[in-house]
Parts: structure tokens; sequence; C-alpha cells
């Protein structure tokens, strides 16, 4: 890095696995390190696996995309890139610096909060409960090896005396009660709130819009059936952002940037709520834009954060009745509605946030 501005003894040398703006552990990641340096007026200098940059209240919205668009990272991304971080946090240790891991923090990983070097700050912990069937061995290291992983981390991390930063509140299940007032839950309200702002009223001329992720998790089996027999009706304007969906009628917009993002999700009517993760960035996306949410009745656990207004509840268990209830909708002239959040839940979170800013 050529820029030589003597750091402050204050400032955060934090490893990113991933800072890119077009997928959700970098969006993430680049949300905690703004709402860090508006609180505590700090900088930070990022190292990821492809560059190393300083940040500060200066080019906090300016920083440029610069590793290759792709949307799954590769095995050495996911798996090596931790390692390298880790390592690279240790030279900065002995050189005395303050020092972060922001994201691929999950809370299984117990490789990152044993390795980490002492005094080491964790960005937001992510991570979710499993309790579907076991009918692979995926899903089989899901139900039965991470929850015990789990224990393993949270007992590390009680040794360090860390406030810890979860992104949802997906692991509260897991964690103990001698343990539970170190917690802060629901940073992804943080991002809801940081990106609501930037949304204006345009015309919306795209019937659907769905996010598709080839990975185990992110697939759900009845919105795809839906997705297909939806592929037959050439009247709606259907897009697909992420991984290409080889259905008929359907534009494939695949990786954009997150500008480009928030703009097709401003033009678009509905779209299909994510059951494995009630906070995804996709879903707050789309809510900040007065995007309708197509949602199984069983969620209904979403309106604790936020008002009812753009939640369109379904029966999932019913296909029939459900095409019809979409393609009603569908047909149906669309009217523009607010999302808010529930009073005082932005509040709440701010303060608790707050506290574990102390440690910084």
């Amino acid at each position: 890095m050529k820029n030589k501005i003597k750091s402050n003894p204050q400032d955060i040398y934090a490893w990113c696995c991933d800072y890119e703006d077009y997928r959700g552990e970098g969006r993430l990641a680049r949300c905690f390190v703004e709402y860090v340096i508006k609180k505590k007026k700090i900088n930070f200098y990022i190292k990821t696996p492809y560059y190393f940059s300083r940040i500060d209240k200066n080019n906090i919205n300016n920083f440029k995309i610069k590793n290759k668009k792709k949307i799954n990272l590769s095995l050495a991304g996911k798996y090596a890139s931790p390692l390298v971080g880790i390592l690279w946090l240790w030279k900065n240790f002995f050189l005395s610096r303050k020092i972060a891991y922001i994201n691929f923090n999950p809370l299984w990983n117990i490789f990152v909060f044993i390795c980490s070097p002492p005094g080491t700050i964790f960005g937001p912990i992510t991570g979710s409960i499993y309790d579907g069937n076991v009918r692979n061995i995926s899903q089989f290291i899901r139900a039965f090896l991470f929850p015990f992983l789990f224990k393993i981390s949270l007992y590390f991390l009680k040794i360090r005396k860390n406030k810890l930063l979860f992104s949802t509140s997906l692991l509260k299940k897991v964690i103990p009660k001698y343990f539970f007032n170190n917690c802060i839950f629901d940073f992804q309200i943080i991002y809801y709130n940081s990106i609501l702002k930037k949304n204006s009223s345009i015309k919306k001329n795209i019937d659907l819009i769905y996010y598709n992720r080839d990975h185990h998790q992110k697939q759900n089996v009845t919105t795809l059936k839906i997705l297909k027999f939806l592929s037959n009706q050439n009247e709606f304007k259907k897009i697909v952002i992420g991984n290409n969906l080889l259905l008929k009628n359907y534009y494939n917009s695949e990786i954009v940037e997150h500008k480009k993002l928030l703009f097709l999700l401003s033009k678009s009517k509905y779209t299909f709520f994510s059951p494995e993760n009630h906070l995804s960035m996709f879903l707050l996306e789309a809510l900040s834009a007065d995007v309708k949410i197509f949602i199984d009745n069983k969620n209904k656990e979403i309106l604790k954060y936020f008002e009812k207004s753009n939640f369109i509840f379904l029966d999932f268990t019913n296909e029939k009745k459900l095409l019809k209830k979409i393609l009603f909708y569908l047909n149906v002239n669309f009217k523009m509605r607010k999302t808010k959040l529930k009073k005082n839940i932005l509040n709440n979170i701010n303060n608790k946030i707050n506290h574990y800013l102390d440690e910084f």
C-alpha cells in the first residue's frame, strides 16, 4: 500500500475473508466497519486475500470492488483464507496493534475462536440451528456435530471474556445462561437501517424477483416448484439474480453490485422469503425497497421486528392453493406500502451494541 499516513494506536487492523459488496458476507463486513468508524471515529486497515486498504470516514463509501465476481467462493477462499488471516493477525498482534477478525466466523468454526490472538475483536458471528430431516452427511454434520462445536467455541470465547455480536438471533438457544448477558443479537437490523435511507420511489415494473444461490441451505423445494410453474406465465416479468436459474421466461441478471441490486429491487413487486435465515441480507434489502414478500405461515416470528404490511403469509404445505394465491397477487394492482421496524427495536439494538463497542 502506497498510502504513508501514520496509523493511530486506536486504529484497527482487520482481516476480512470477503469485503466485496455483491456477496452477503462482504456486505455484512462493510456495514460493520462503517458502523464502527462512525461510532468510534477510528480508522480500519482492511486486509483480504486480494488486497490491503485503509478505510476511514473520508473513503467509507468509495471502496471499489477489486475481486473477480463469483457468488460462491472457492474451497481455498472458504477454508484457507481464515488460516491466512489468523497468521496475519498474529503478525500485527506482535506489532502491538489493535486487531479484528471481521467475517467468516460462524459459531461452529472453533479454529477461528481458539487460534486468533489474545484481544482479537470479532465481527458479527453467524450461524443457525438445524432442525430439519437428516438424509445426507451434510445434514448429519449440521444436526449433530455443529451443536458440539458451538459449545467448544463458546467455551473459548468465555475464556477470552469478549462481548459477542451476532448477526441474527438464530443461535440464542445455544447460548448458556451464564454467558447470555455478554451477547448482542441482530446486528442485521443495523444493516437494514443503513440501506433504508438510500432508496427512492421508482415505478415498479418487475413482477417477481428471486435470489438464486446454488447452496443446499439457500434453496427451498416448494419455492422452486412455484418458480417452475410460473415459467409458463409469459405475462409476468420475472428476474433472477445470483446463480442462473435454468427456466424459460426468466431473465438471469447474474451477479450484480449492491447499488444495482437495490435499484432492481426498487422496481420489483414480489419475492420469496428464504427460511434458512429470517433476517437474510436479501430479505432486508427487499423490505427496504418496498417489495412484498411471499412467506410461509410458520415464519411469523419475523413480525417481532417489522410491521406486517409487506408480508404475505401463505400456507406452503398446500401447493395447489399456494399457486392460486400467488397468481392472484401477481394479477392484482400492486399497492405500494412501507415496511417499518417496530417501535424501539432499532434503539434497543443500538444501545446494546454501544456496550459491545466499549471493548474497542
